[in-house]
């Protein structure tokens, strides 16, 4: 990891809805949960402030397909969901959460 170059300095990166919750809902993937914990402590023990998109356009497709996404009020369920794992389980190391939509 190239971290030396960047400490110091804010770090922003997205979240996949889907390495995290591969259905869009329910489990949690315990690899794609380990691999963002791993990347913010390793940011983090480096001083970097880290700043987390938990959207960038990358909605799950199985809820595309299921009920057609952002068109759909089911949606909201499903998106809060997600941002709660996200908050749970980065929100105590990560500056900002955020979405873009």
């Amino acid at each position: 990891m190239v971290v030396p170059a960047v400490a110091h300095s804010p770090n922003r990166f997205s979240i996949s809805w889907s390495r995290l919750i591969p259905k869009g809902r329910g489990a949690i993937n315990p690899k794609g949960l380990q691999y963002y914990n791993n990347l913010i402590d390793e940011l983090v023990r480096h001083g970097v402030q880290v700043h987390v998109m938990i959207y960038q356009l990358d909605l799950p497709q199985v809820l595309e397909d299921e009920y057609g996404g952002w068109l759909n009020p089911r949606i909201v369920e499903d998106f809060a969901a997600y941002a709660d794992v996200c908050f749970k389980d980065f929100g105590d190391r990560v500056s900002v959460l955020d979405y873009s939509g």
